[in-house]
């Protein structure tokens, strides 16, 4: 009897508590609305970052017209092999220089008509979003190769001071490119590259200095070792000096060309300890020639 009195009290008592709300929403699947990237489609993506007149890109696409560029072709044949086909690529061009626009929408006309993909980025690279001064250094008979945000020796004073847009490159790769929806139909055969039949990134770096930003950038972030296959280019080995970021952290002061060699010597030591990395190589070293490029378009 005093059982069911004692089960009658706690039914009348539960009507006076709130039920506590037990929420599914960390057990739920979210499907969330992947947002489309420049990559999407493309099966090896060569990122050219510091393109200047874009022969690098002729060099991809057009090699026997260019048989001294004999770095660029060798570098290429190794990471794409020998029987690559155009149609399986997208070249992205970082040029911020705005005395060359015009000759990266003649060669995104040229390579149109030629049924390949190619695209102009008109910002600089660096390890952070903005705004940075470069500089026209007098070197137009170079094709402005030392326009960036030193001035040279044999400029200075008479150097141009012109501002241009600047992008964290880390964050773009991970945008645009890692991940990437990959094409369902492959055209060329790839079962002489590493790893066989792979798809690939290769990035082609001259930039004047930036690359002591954005290099580390790259490998501390992970995006490195996440999704670039193989790196060349060159370091300019010169007074660098990068004040820190709002946080008080970055910034670089590189006095000597000594300085920049360590530094450098450093950096690359440190990629070659990390054992859980898809690049291969980062390998010091560019292919200037054809710097005017020479073979009409």
């Amino acid at each position: 009897m005093l059982l069911i009195i004692w089960l009658h009290s706690l039914k009348s008592q539960s009507a006076d508590f709130d039920v506590p709300h037990v929420s599914h929403e960390r057990f739920e699947n979210k499907h969330e609305t992947r947002k489309n990237k420049l990559g999407d489609g493309c099966y090896h993506v060569f990122l050219d970052v510091g393109a200047n007149i874009g022969v690098h890109s002729r060099f991809l696409y057009e090699p026997d017209s260019y048989p001294d560029a004999r770095i660029a072709r060798s570098i290429f044949g190794k990471e794409f092999g020998a029987s690559r086909d155009n149609r399986d690529f997208c070249v992205f061009a970082f040029e911020p220089n705005p005395n060359h626009f015009a000759r990266h929408v003649k060669l995104t006309k040229h390579f149109e008509k030629l049924g390949v993909r190619y695209y102009h980025l008109p910002v600089a690279v660096s390890d952070s979003d903005g705004f940075i001064f470069f500089y026209h250094n007098k070197d137009d008979r170079d094709e402005e190769i030392g326009f960036g945000d030193h001035q040279l020796l044999g400029a200075r004073g008479n150097a141009v001071e012109e501002m241009v847009p600047k992008i964290r490159l880390a964050d773009w790769i991970m945008d645009e490119i890692h991940e990437r929806k990959l094409p369902t139909k492959v055209f060329g055969n790839y079962s002489d590259i590493n790893p066989k039949d792979g798809p690939k990134v290769v990035m082609k770096m001259d930039i004047e200095s930036q690359e002591y930003a954005v290099l580390p950038d790259l490998m501390f972030s992970g995006v490195l070792c996440k999704t670039i296959d193989y790196v060349f280019g060159e370091f300019h080995i010169w007074w660098v000096r990068y004040e820190p970021g709002p946080s008080g952290r970055g910034g670089l002061n590189l006095e000597r060309g000594e300085d920049g060699r360590n530094f450098v010597k450093q950096l690359l030591r440190s990629f070659h300890s990390v054992k859980n990395c898809v690049t291969s190589e980062i390998s010091p070293g560019d292919d200037e020639s054809h710097l005017h490029d020479g073979i009409p378009l």
